[in-house]
């Protein structure tokens, strides 16, 4: 996560789409909750609690920041999904359960995925949308930080 963390800090917000932000955000919680599982392997209980309790930390913040009322059915289904990732990391943490950090660790990939062909959408490339695009954003952007 330190990693994560230093080119957080390393890049300018203010030049980084929101977009980004969000893939950011997937990168450290898929980051963490491989740390977690190698903590786990290796027996060391303590840190993989840690790192599992960082990986839903950040879970726990896309799922904030969410709006409903602007997102509709893709905002309410990512709610689910960050609902069931915090439940698989809470048990997972609880019973030392590598097989439920790999189902957290798959579902945080697959949205990251759609998120990155988000980035590479056209509207999306620069590092802020224009005003008249904005208005016309689609609703997947409605989940931003």
């Amino acid at each position: 996560m330190r990693a994560y963390t230093e080119r957080y800090r390393s890049t300018d917000v203010g030049t980084v789409n929101r977009v980004r932000l969000v893939i950011m955000m997937y990168e450290g919680a898929i980051a963490a909750i491989r740390a977690a599982r190698k903590h786990l392997e290796g027996g060391n209980l303590s840190r993989k609690g840690t790192y599992v309790n960082r990986a839903g930390s950040i879970v726990a913040e896309l799922q904030s920041v969410l709006d409903m009322e602007k997102g509709g059915e893709i905002s309410r289904n990512l709610d689910r999904l960050y609902a069931y990732v915090i439940e698989q990391l809470t048990e997972a943490n609880i019973e030392n359960n590598p097989a439920k950090l790999a189902v957290a660790e798959r579902v945080l990939s697959i949205l990251k995925e759609g998120w990155d062909g988000i980035a590479h959408m056209p509207e999306v490339q620069t590092a802020g949308m224009p005003a008249q695009r904005a208005r016309t954003a689609p609703p997947q952007l409605a989940a931003q930080p």
